[in-house]
């Protein structure tokens, strides 16, 4: 049986195949998470081909893994250009507390201090909108009234709010590593 640093590696392994087969133009994002005692590889990825999914899948089975691709619209690097182009954008001041690459959402997160539809609207209008994501982040300086460790998220698409409660499960824990690209 495999210890946990090696079946690590051979996923990492898997990940690297991914970079290389998509290339910069392509490769999403990815990352690892460990579920049910085995180590999944999400790897997200422009216009993936049935060929590539199989050599993926391929790769994986003889790593002892599971990988899961998903076809996004943006590469990273297209991701990290959009993060760049945030400093250019004229957002209120107070407004965001931060924001950064959501690699699972394949798009730009925005931690706003507070609920402001006008500073949404200028950032959806400076940035195509399905590369946008809001959440009203208390770690950012909000106060929420709800219970410990919940969050609310704002719906770029509908600009409403959504208890997001991180027990729901879907927050990475320690076994998952972003890929940077």
């Amino acid at each position: 049986m495999r210890s946990d640093m090696e079946a690590q590696e051979s996923a990492l392994a898997v990940m690297d195949k991914a970079r290389a087969l998509f290339g910069e133009a392509r490769f999403g994002s990815g990352w690892l998470e460990k579920k049910a005692g085995r180590t999944w590889i999400h790897v997200c990825a422009v216009d993936p081909t049935q060929g590539e999914v199989e050599a993926l899948l391929e790769a994986a089975d003889g790593a002892g893994c599971v990988v899961v691709v998903v076809p996004v619209a943006r590469s990273y690097d297209e991701l990290l250009s959009l993060h760049e182009a945030v400093h250019s954008i004229d957002i209120p001041e107070g407004t965001v507390g931060g924001y950064d690459v959501d690699a699972r959402h394949n798009a730009i997160m925005f931690h706003l201090r507070r609920a402001d539809p006008g500073a949404m609207d200028i950032i959806r209008r400076a940035l195509p909108a399905d590369a946008v994501r809001f959440m009203i982040d208390r770690t950012r300086g909000v106060a929420l009234a709800m219970g410990e460790g919940a969050r609310m998220q704002l719906d770029a698409s509908l600009g409403i709010a959504v208890g997001d409660p991180i027990a729901r499960g879907d927050v990475p824990d320690e076994t998952d590593r972003p890929a940077t690209g």
